[in-house]
């Protein structure tokens, strides 16, 4: 993996905390309830973030 995309992952898993932090419900809600869903889920938005940078830079080359 290359350094951009281990870093959006980070950023993505601490955006996901805040998420749940500021707005996240305690009860009766499937990801929001639960801080490691939240997490689990920014991580994932990263990564697949990272997945269309890298996309777009081998379509410049």
């Amino acid at each position: 993996m290359k350094r951009y995309e281990i870093f959006l992952i980070i950023i993505g898993s601490i955006l996901g905390y805040t998420y749940w932090t500021f707005w996240g419900c305690t009860s009766n809600c499937a990801i929001k309830s639960q801080w490691w869903a939240t997490i689990l889920w920014g991580g994932l938005l990263g990564w697949v973030i990272a997945g269309f940078i890298k996309d777009s830079k081998k379509k410049e080359n």
